[in-house]
């Protein structure tokens, strides 16, 4: 499996909504497993973070491209842009839609590509740090992403849009004072300890 890295600060349900006949489509959410070399995992429908402990939620998504000419040739897709938009219920908070430069490459035909994506942006996070409930409370934080970009042909062109929650709360930390969560022996790039529960132990740096 080819795996697109988006190298952007920004590190979306497997029934996300896909809407219209768009030439790339963004597919089902799938989790990262940090035990398993960031592999994505299965399709999930919805994600958790307490906020207490990381203000990042990174997730995969599958993309697939049916793209042709006339010709039969394949066309490609190149991602110029991610485009990130917000909707938050109990509270309701006002976000700023945010776009974020990309590099992505996805070719025609391709049906088996996953791109990584931190769903909440560099303006979502410091609005979230005042807004976010304690548990049990909680808030919904609904996601939609989608990514804008240029054929091979020239014709600019965008992805469906997806739109994925995520359920938010502050939980505590668990980890005492000069203290941090660490995944054990060594911790892989997408280790986000307070993402759906991901396991960690606490550790003196």
């Amino acid at each position: 499996m080819k795996r697109l890295m988006l190298i952007a600060a920004l590190a979306a349900s497997a029934s996300a909504c896909v809407e219209g006949n768009r030439p790339v489509q963004l597919l089902e959410a799938r989790p990262l497993d940090p035990t398993s070399d960031c592999e994505p995992g299965g399709p999930v429908l919805n994600g958790r973070l307490n906020f207490d402990i990381s203000q990042q939620y990174r997730m995969a998504f599958t993309l697939a491209s049916p793209l042709g000419d006339t010709s039969g040739a394949s066309l490609d897709f190149y991602g110029e842009e991610i485009i990130l938009s917000y909707e938050a219920r109990n509270p309701s908070v006002s976000l700023k839609e945010e776009r974020r430069p990309i590099y992505l490459v996805v070719q025609g035909a391709d049906d088996d590509s996953t791109v990584e994506v931190n769903l909440i942006g560099d303006e979502a996070r410091p609005r979230l740090e005042t807004s976010v409930p304690s548990s049990p409370e909680a808030m919904t934080l609904l996601v939609s992403m989608k990514i804008a970009g240029k054929l091979s042909s020239g014709a600019s062109v965008e992805t469906n849009e997806v739109k994925f929650p995520i359920v938010i709360s502050r939980e505590g930390n668990p980890c005492a004072a000069g203290e941090v969560p660490t995944l054990g022996e060594g911790n892989a790039a997408c280790f986000n300890p307070g993402q759906d529960g991901q396991a960690f132990t606490c550790q003196t740096p």
